[in-house]
């Protein structure tokens, strides 16, 4: 027999759970291209004891503390393709936490690996860095040989560890400091091929290409192999400019985020100019962007295409808010965090629309046109300063919602959300 709980906790977590079933994407309403998850309401997540908590490390002390089960504002999430292993750039701790599987995490459950700090109640940044430190980790990608790569933000460099998930927890190679692992300045030498300023982003083609985000020099590199020195340049002329000129197809303004797609494409989202932009053959010299979302054309940079960029709009399905992070899913759909709408958006066969296409599906809100932060209470189906968003082999989503301090993650197979753990339905002799 089953029955309402009593308990006025439980009570009030049905009732939440009712309202959010309600919102849920039914099966018949999806296009036939759909992503494969099953709803809009995640199903799992990390960082928080349950679905409605939103406190940085929690459970705070005197009960908890800093541990390997708290989160403080997680911008990036990464999934090693061979493995499977999940690591999270907890940013605000200056470390990366790392589960043994993406798809087969409990809610809450604890990291098994820290990496940037001794042990998993430390969480300093170093004033002179090491090769075992990081100073506001914020971007992660994983190659197919299970190599790491960390954008260590204020640090304006990125690691490589080439055994992150085994014994090494020391870098291997440092990009933008010139080969050294004890110092911190941004365009260490002067703006270079060799040099980077707060980069945010990175993204790898096995063991051919490293691609960096230079955020604050406005311009994408693309390292061959293991080189630390760039050969190709995306959003300047050259090595040695920094210019932030006007939206075009050829410039970028904060370029935060890079997904790949094969070696003929590349996506980078563009959030200073509120836009994500694909360049196609980007590794053989194509740094003019042949597709751009968020944006009717290529010279629109307004957050949600305003009139006047001081007073933004309202959300619409092809507008965009400050992107912050990507990922593409096998069937060829491209996710965005739009992280000042409090969304991600999800456009179906991206290769195949054109300019400032409409999003085919939405995380977080009920519907394109709202935005705001944790719209209807903060719950399994609401999200805050969307920051990262990746996608494991099966097609589960996973969104860092970094003003939550947690992870989300949507997965596949049909769930009632993470609250029914939670709800003693069955009623006990």
């Amino acid at each position: 027999m089953t029955r309402v709980p009593n308990n006025p906790r439980a009570r009030a977590l049905a009732l939440r759970l009712a309202a959010l079933l309600a919102v849920a994407l039914p099966l018949s309403a999806r296009p036939a291209a759909a992503l494969l998850v099953a709803d809009r309401i995640a199903d799992r997540l990390l960082g928080q004891p349950d679905c409605f908590s939103a406190a940085p490390n929690n459970p705070a002390p005197p009960v908890g503390g800093l541990g390997p089960s708290g989160l403080n504002y997680p911008y990036a999430a990464a999934i090693d393709p061979g493995s499977g292993r999940l690591y999270l750039a907890d940013t605000a701790n200056h470390r990366v936490l790392s589960w043994p599987g993406a798809s087969g995490f409990r809610l809450g459950q604890a990291a098994d690996l820290v990496i940037g700090q001794p042990d998993f109640v430390s969480n300093t940044a170093l004033v002179t860095p090491t090769a075992a430190s990081l100073n506001n980790p914020i971007g992660l990608a994983v190659d197919d040989a299970g190599r790491l790569y960390v954008a260590d933000q204020l640090n304006h460099r990125i690691l490589a560890f080439d055994a992150p998930a085994a014994t090494d927890r020391v870098a291997d190679r440092v990009y933008g400091q010139q080969g050294s692992f004890t110092t911190r300045e941004a365009n260490r030498g002067g703006p270079s091929a060799a040099s980077l300023s707060g980069p945010r982003g990175v993204a790898v083609l096995g063991s051919q290409w490293v691609v960096i985000a230079d955020t604050d020099n406005q311009r994408v590199l693309l390292y061959p192999g293991a080189a630390v020195t760039a050969t190709a340049v995306i959003g300047q002329p050259d090595f040695f400019t920094t210019a932030l000129d006007a939206a075009s197809a050829s410039t970028l303004r904060e370029p935060a985020a890079l997904a790949l797609l094969g070696q003929d494409h590349l996506f980078v989202a563009d959030l200073g100019n509120h836009r994500v932009l694909r360049f196609a053959a980007p590794f053989s010299g194509d740094a003019a962007a042949d597709q751009v979302f968020g944006q009717a054309d290529f010279f629109g940079d307004s957050p949600n295409r305003s009139p006047d960029p001081f007073f933004p709009l309202d959300p619409a399905a092809n507008s965009l808010w400050s992107p912050a992070g990507l990922a593409l899913d096998a069937q060829g759909a491209l996710l965005v965090a739009d992280s000042d709408n409090f969304r991600v958006l999800a456009y179906e066969n991206a290769l195949s629309l054109g300019n400032g296409p409409a999003a085919s599906a939405v995380f977080g809100q009920p519907s394109f046109t709202s935005g705001l932060e944790n719209n209807g209470g903060l719950s399994a189906a609401s999200l805050s300063w969307t920051n990262g968003v990746t996608v494991d082999a099966a097609g589960s989503v996973y969104v860092a919602d970094s003003g939550n301090h947690r992870l989300l993650a949507y997965d596949v197979s049909p769930s009632a959300a993470c609250e029914l753990i939670y709800l003693p339905f069955i009623a006990r002799p």
